[in-house]
């Protein structure tokens, strides 16, 4: 996988976001339903990715995660781990209302980190915050290249706290998050309005480094195969819109990159499939089980 199309923090909020969108039309109660879902990431013939997704709505108040591990190959030369939680207000079957974000992420070129966004719900104002973790193999703090590079840090850090704080929302203008929902409340947003019958919509988010808008098209009912079974399937094409906190080499990569998911057109509305084109390769992830306590979703650390 080249460095360009590694998942990092970006392709956790479009790509695997785009993966874990329901979509869906009526009745009320299936948008309170939990779910676990596992699924299987492939970058051509190679296994780059394991994912497990949850979601829960109850008493006013929804809850989403996501547990992202790398394989393979992939994880040899990125180790990337993030666990991802969003929580917030379930307010209609048309609205919900983010209240916190969090990511823990760690990868072989970065340093550990927890990225920490909280949301006035009434304001839409947020204020973001990272922890950088000194890693534990090393007494002195210790600060990754890339890390260098994004948040100014230098040797001079070392010998220092085990963690540094660093307050992240200056990277991106207030105006431009106002109003915004993390990666995983995308979800929700996508699948109420589906449910809703609308067919084009654009979601505004920021993952607490980026801001970008996530341009939905939902088409019309079709046949296909998967294994051994012919069913009944809603493809939605999501072109991605990049706003701000982009590198000059990650809008080339991203900016109006196309990504097809493919949904279940039942009542559940399951993600079946994503298809991405990268620079160097298709990258493709596919539903595995629907998770349940008699069948648990089964991801080795």
């Amino acid at each position: 996988m080249a460095l360009e199309d590694r998942p990092n923090n970006t392709v956790l909020g479009a790509l695997f976001v785009a993966l874990i969108l329901g979509v869906l039309s009526e009745p009320k109660n299936a948008l309170s339903n939990p779910y676990q879902i596992q699924y299987r990431a492939t970058w051509g013939p190679l296994h780059a990715a394991d994912i497990i997704l949850t979601y829960q709505s109850e008493n006013g108040h929804y809850s989403s995660t996501i547990d992202l591990r790398t394989r393979g190959l992939t994880d040899l030369l990125l180790g990337i781990f993030i666990l991802g939680k969003s929580e917030g207000n379930d307010i209609s079957p048309g609205r919900i209302s983010p209240i916190s974000y969090s990511q823990n992420y760690h990868s072989v070129r970065r340093s550990p980190r927890l990225l920490t966004i909280k949301v006035d719900p009434n304001s839409g104002k947020t204020q973001t915050s990272i922890a950088i973790f000194n890693p534990p193999t090393d007494d002195e703090f210790w600060i990754a290249e890339d890390d260098q590079d994004d948040f100014g840090f230098d040797e001079s850090h070392k010998n220092s706290s085990p963690s540094i704080r660093v307050e992240s929302d200056i990277q991106i203008p207030e105006e431009l998050r106002i109003g915004t929902y993390d990666p995983l409340a995308a979800i929700e947003i996508m699948r109420r309005n589906a449910r809703r019958g609308i067919r084009q919509f654009s979601i505004p988010v920021y993952d607490g480094h980026r801001r970008y808008q996530l341009n939905c098209d939902v088409g019309t009912v079709q046949s296909r195969t998967f294994g051994a079974q012919i069913i009944n399937v809603l493809p939605v094409q999501i072109r991605f819109q990049t706003v701000a906190g982009f590198s000059s080499s990650h809008l080339k990569i991203w900016n109006d990159r196309v990504i097809e998911l493919t949904l279940s057109a039942d009542e559940q509305a399951m993600p079946l499939e994503i298809v991405s084109p990268g620079t160097f390769g298709i990258t493709k992830i596919s539903i595995v089980k629907h998770c349940s306590d008699g069948d648990p979703c089964l991801v080795e650390p």
